[in-house]
């Protein structure tokens, strides 16, 4: 098959979760949901300066054993608050190095890569 849009990788399906501080359980009930039904991705941005949201890192490593199967990842990262050796460091450290995902985006397309 010529132009294969999805590089040999199975198609994973996920949801959004904006990391609101009001309702404070509205991130864990939305992943809950996610994960009994199935799906494979849990994405939060992480806007630290947005004082409506939860820390996004802080927040995966609460979700993270409220959960069985999903995987978690920033899908927006702050890049001047948030240096990608800072990200990479709190990618790898637990709880939510166990089923964090890493994420690179680039020119409008996504990739994802299991841990």
């Amino acid at each position: 098959m010529t132009g294969n849009p999805d590089y040999g990788r199975d198609i994973e399906f996920g949801v959004f979760v904006e990391p609101l501080a009001d309702p404070p359980e509205y991130a864990a009930k939305l992943s809950k949901l996610a994960d009994r039904e199935g799906l494979d991705l849990v994405g939060i941005q992480d806007h630290p300066y947005q004082r409506r949201f939860l820390d996004t890192w802080t927040l995966i490593s609460t979700l993270v054993p409220q959960t069985g199967n999903v995987r978690f990842f920033p899908d927006v990262a702050n890049l001047p608050l948030r240096p990608p050796a800072t990200l990479a460091k709190a990618r790898t450290s637990p709880p939510s190095g166990r089923r964090a995902s890493r994420k690179t985006t680039r020119c409008g397309s996504a990739s994802t890569a299991n841990t």
